[in-house]
C-alpha cells in the first residue's frame, strides 16, 4: 500500500530541536471511520423503528418519525460529503491501514459505504412517509411501501458489512 507520510523536523541555532514521522492518512481515516460509525447510528435507529412499527402500527409516534427523520438528515449532511470526498484515496489504499481491512480492497470498501450511505438516504425517506402516513400502512403509496419495507428488513445487513470499517473500540 503507498502510504503516504512524510519527515518533519525542525533545526535550531542549537542543533536539532525535534524530528519525526507524522502519518497524514491517519485522521484521513479515523474520520471516514466515524462518520460511517455515525451514519450506521441513524440506519440503525431508523431501521428499528421501521420493523416496530411494522409489527404494531398501534404503536405508532409520528413525533418520533419526524426526529429520526431530521437526525439522518443532520448527520448525512455533516458526514457524506466528507466520506465522498475520499473515495479515490480508499479505492488507491492510500487511507485505508492494512492492518484493519486487508481482507478487503479499497473498491470493495467504497462499495460498502455507498451501500451504507443509500440505505441511510432511504431511512429518511422511509420515515418521513410513515411520519406521514399518520400511523396507517395502507396510506403509503407502492414506492413508499417498497423503501419502508427495504429497510427495515435490509438494514441489519448493511449494518454487518460495515462492521469492519468501524473504529476499533479500546
Amino acid at each position: 500500500m503507498n502510504r503516504r507520510s512524510f519527515v518533519a523536523g525542525a533545526f535550531g541555532g542549537a542543533g536539532i530541536v525535534t524530528a519525526g514521522c507524522i502519518d497524514i492518512d491517519s485522521e484521513d481515516w479515523e474520520m471516514v471511520q466515524h462518520c460511517t460509525e455515525e451514519v450506521s447510528v441513524r440506519v440503525d435507529s431508523v431501521g428499528t423503528a421501521l420493523e416496530e412499527w411494522l409489527q404494531s402500527p398501534e404503536t405508532f409516534d409520528a413525533s418520533r418519525f419526524d426526529r429520526l427523520a431530521d437526525e439522518t438528515e443532520t448527520t448525512l449532511d455533516n458526514c457524506e460529503s466528507d466520506i465522498r470526498e475520499r473515495y479515490e484515496e480508499i479505492e488507491d489504499e492510500t487511507i485505508v491501514p492494512d492492518e484493519e481491512l486487508e481482507q478487503y480492497d479499497g473498491q470493495e470498501i467504497v462499495s460498502l459505504l455507498q451501500d451504507l450511505l443509500e440505505t441511510a438516504h432511504d431511512g429518511q425517506t422511509a420515515a418521513i412517509a410513515v411520519a406521514q402516513a399518520d400511523a396507517e400502512p395502507q396510506a403509503l403509496d407502492d414506492a413508499e411501501e417498497d423503501i419502508v419495507e427495504s429497510v427495515a428488513e435490509d438494514h441489519e445487513e448493511v449494518l454487518d458489512d460495515v462492521e469492519p470499517i468501524l473504529a476499533a473500540e479500546t
